[in-house]
């Protein structure tokens, strides 16, 4: 496991934030043989906005970064609710991405709506219905408190799992 700090958006202005998960990215796969991982099977888990970041990393650019997957907790994902067209993320969206498994509650202050809107836009581009699986729980926990959610981290796990 590896943690990606990006520049925040006072640091440097967009899309310098999911050009640093890409270089993150990069220098895990050119580093791997010094951690012994497969290079080949990186997943990104993001929080919050390091949700939002990995569902616009993944795949913008078709599929570039050849992601075996990504787990977003409350990402910020859905058009008309993010700052600029460039960072909602089905505006990228591409049959040759990286499955993802999107996580809210009901009365998170990001609605499920962001990536329920992910999942249908990407299916209407092509995806393959299931490639991008949205998972709503009870309750009004926001980003990585959803992993005490019930049953959320066993989930979360096992679809990981299933994807290495």
């Amino acid at each position: 496991m590896f943690a990606i700090r990006y520049r925040l958006n006072f640091e440097a202005a967009w899309p310098a934030q999911r050009d640093d998960v890409a270089d993150a990215v990069a220098w895990i796969r050119s580093h791997a043989a010094d951690f012994d991982v497969d290079p080949d099977r990186v997943l990104l888990l993001g929080s919050s906005a390091g949700g939002q970041l990995a569902t616009d990393a993944a795949p913008h650019g078709a599929g570039a970064l050849r992601l075996k997957g990504v787990v977003a907790l409350s990402p910020v994902a859905s058009p008309y609710r993010a700052w600029k067209r460039s960072m909602v993320s089905e505006n990228w969206v591409d049959p040759a991405d990286a499955p993802m498994y999107l996580v809210h509650s009901e009365d998170d202050f990001v609605p499920p709506a962001h990536s329920t809107d992910l999942e249908a836009t990407a299916e209407a581009k092509g995806v393959p219905s299931g490639r991008i699986q949205t998972q709503v729980v009870a309750g009004a926990a926001h980003g990585g408190s959803l992993l005490s959610a019930p049953g959320v981290y066993d989930r979360i796990v096992a679809w990981l799992k299933s994807k290495a």
